[in-house]
């Protein structure tokens, strides 16, 4: 295997013990030529020196990279900027099983998929969910798998993405196609991803990977959940991408449904479909937080509508995250 390849790691540097654990678990790698890319915000001095010389005690090839914005979306935005030929995508606070990068090596090798995703904990991700859409999307041979849109991940049903075709790597589910991956266990093609940026108006980028995933899809490339790839992880409490405040929480759920907007933006969307679930939102006993959602779908139908540009975005943007701001935390029990 002669594959140029790295590992990005975006970290805030809040727990170096933490960042320490997952240098030891990538030094104990089978395969052995990648670099290690760190992406921070800027750092203070004293920061930059430890976090330095933590590097450079691992012994591995590293390199640190200054965002050139600030948040979790700028960090990713700012790997695949700056990722070799193949990327693996993992957090601060992980720890890869010793087999990861190889076995991700070897996947990516096969110029047919762009993007895969392991296992955490040993758990897969969202398994039921995605074995569930497996089976559906094989058996009804693609067709929606819900007269109503429960979530984004319909919405990529109905734009035809997921489309099961029998072939050799279904054989076993130990590796099926997936729409869900997790970013602490990730690695794509440069190649597959290339010229896609996430929107940078979004403040916690919930969906990323799912984003991602949607790219390669619609390049007409596989996205695999592989069973053999596993990592460990605690889930630090400081970790650049864990909700601190309830604040957060409603963000990522009024990100959740906007992604219609997004999704349109790679594949376009059915805008009626989606008008339509906007007017039923709010007698669907599904949804505990039904003024985010509401206020989510109203401006994914806006954006979409409208085709706003990111800069008309971000300012409508403003105002929303301001709004939410406002609201209560007794609304999740509404």
């Amino acid at each position: 295997m002669c594959m140029d390849v790295s590992v990005t790691v975006p970290t805030l540097f809040k727990r170096e013990k933490s960042l320490r654990a997952l240098l030891n678990s990538l030094t104990s790698q089978t395969y052995k030529d990648f670099k290690v890319i760190i992406i921070t915000p800027n750092l203070t001095r004293n920061s930059k020196e430890r976090l330095f010389a933590l590097l450079e005690e691992s012994k591995l090839d590293f390199s640190i990279c200054i965002q050139n914005g600030s948040g979790f979306v700028n960090a990713i935005n700012t790997a695949l900027d700056v990722c070799r030929e193949i990327n693996i995508s993992t957090d601060d606070d992980a720890i890869l099983d010793k087999h990861v990068i190889e076995k991700y090596v070897l996947a990516l090798m096969d110029n047919k998929i762009g993007l895969a995703t392991g296992f955490v904990n040993y758990l897969p991700p969202f398994f039921n969910r995605t074995l569930f859409l497996y089976l559906s999307s094989y058996f009804l041979d693609s067709k929606p798998l819900t007269q109503n849109l429960y979530g984004y991940i319909t919405f990529f049903n109905r734009a035809g993405i997921i489309t099961l075709k029998p072939t050799v790597i279904f054989q076993t589910l130990k590796r099926f196609r997936t729409l869900t991956p997790i970013g602490v266990n990730m690695a794509w093609r440069k190649e597959a991803v290339k010229g896609f940026r996430i929107p940078e108006f979004l403040k916690k980028g919930i969906l990323n990977e799912s984003y991602l995933a949607l790219v390669c899809t619609e390049r007409g490339l596989e996205v695999l959940s592989l069973k053999e790839i596993n990592v460990l992880h605690p889930k630090s409490k400081d970790s650049l991408s864990r909700s601190k405040t309830w604040i957060d929480d409603f963000t990522k759920i009024f990100e959740y449904y906007l992604s219609p907007a997004i999704v349109n933006r790679i594949v376009p969307i059915d805008i009626d479909q989606l008008s339509t679930y906007y007017k039923q939102i709010t007698k669907i006993s599904l949804f505990n937080y039904p003024m985010i959602a509401k206020l989510a779908l109203q401006t994914a139908l806006e954006i979409t509508i409208n085709n706003y540009d990111d800069k008309k975005i971000d300012k409508l943007f403003k105002n929303t995250y301001e709004l939410i701001k406002l609201m209560n935390p007794s609304f999740f029990n509404n």
